[in-house]
């Protein structure tokens, strides 16, 4: 049973009082001190950035990247963000205070047998996070409020909203990107509702997947695969692929960027046919092993399914 906090009840006065201790943690530093640190001002930098127009990330992938959360996040940010750090740092205590106390109710009411826990029961969840509390208000992360909201998504399960639920998740994975990991378990348990409501809005951009995919020198493998297949010991392949590496590091360039002059120059062993493999679509088709990437492999395993699926559905 879902309730608010009672100043009758002397638990829950405690609770608002551990809320009032931390949220000064949080406030006192920027009001009477030199400015709270940890990740608040990065919050106030995110938000002021969505509010004057100016880019979150860099566009540079090499580059430092200070803010590394989905974009959501900062446009969240950027409303309390609007009235300066004060009313941001206080509107994010206060979103951990309501996540506190909902973990808290949410973990009570999907556990036991529907009865009304005891005070001191009631409590044991807020008691076994303190810690843990401490450091959200403390660093400013909102690993509280995905717990919070985490919680709801599988409160909504167990109250046959499974829409609800995915779209739940959903938020919260467009807030800190590890809520994702409950995405297989809704497989597992064949909570197709939920991962449609999940998924319902989810946007590929493959053009830019493509183009970011072989940068980094995430290739390597496959020159060191290539040349294994051209009957080079696996050891020495493997140091190629990592003189390749360096050669392109010298020059500033990538190895999707390397000519059939360059190959040769960086080892004997390397001949321009690698260049096949150096793009996302000749690393896939590459490997083309029963099972395999590669288009054919997929196709064949597509249609293996399809029969599969007929033959249960006759």
């Amino acid at each position: 049973m879902l309730r608010y906090p009672s100043l009758r009840a002397p638990l829950d006065i405690l609770f608002l009082v551990c809320c009032i201790a931390l949220t000064a943690d949080v406030l006192v530093p920027e009001i009477w001190d030199n400015g709270k640190t940890k990740d608040y001002p990065l919050w106030f930098w995110a938000g002021q950035q969505v509010l004057q127009g100016k880019d979150l990330y860099p566009s540079d992938p090499k580059a430092y990247f200070e803010f590394i959360y989905p974009p959501l996040s900062a446009v969240l940010l950027a409303i309390p963000s609007y009235f300066g750090k004060i009313p941001l740092y206080a509107c994010l205590s206060v979103f951990n205070v309501v996540a506190w106390w909902m973990t808290a109710q949410f973990s009570n009411a999907m556990t036991g047998s529907g009865r009304i826990p005891g005070p001191w029961l009631f409590a044991l969840p807020g008691f076994v996070t303190v810690s843990f509390v401490f450091d959200m208000f403390d660093l400013g992360q909102p690993n509280l409020v995905l717990l919070a909201m985490m919680l709801y998504g599988f409160w909504l399960l167990q109250h046959g909203r499974p829409w609800m639920a995915g779209s739940m998740f959903a938020l919260a994975t467009a807030i800190k990107v590890f809520p994702v990991a409950v995405f297989p378990y809704l497989l597992w348990r064949r909570q197709w509702a939920a991962v449609a409501g999940m998924v319902a809005t989810l946007r590929f951009h493959p053009e830019r997947l493509t183009e970011l995919a072989p940068r980094g020198f995430s290739l390597a493998t496959d020159v060191a695969d290539w040349l294994v297949r051209q009957r080079v010991p696996f050891a020495r392949a493997h140091e190629i692929a990592g003189e390749a590496v360096r050669y392109c590091e010298e020059r500033g360039i990538e190895l999707t960027d390397l000519t059939a002059a360059q190959v040769v120059e960086i080892s004997p062993e390397l001949t321009p046919d690698v260049i096949a493999v150096l793009s996302v679509t000749g690393s896939i088709d590459s490997r083309d092993g029963r099972g395999g990437t590669a288009t054919v492999r997929v196709r064949e395993q597509l249609a293996e399914l399809r029969e599969v699926l007929t033959r249960s559905a006759g």
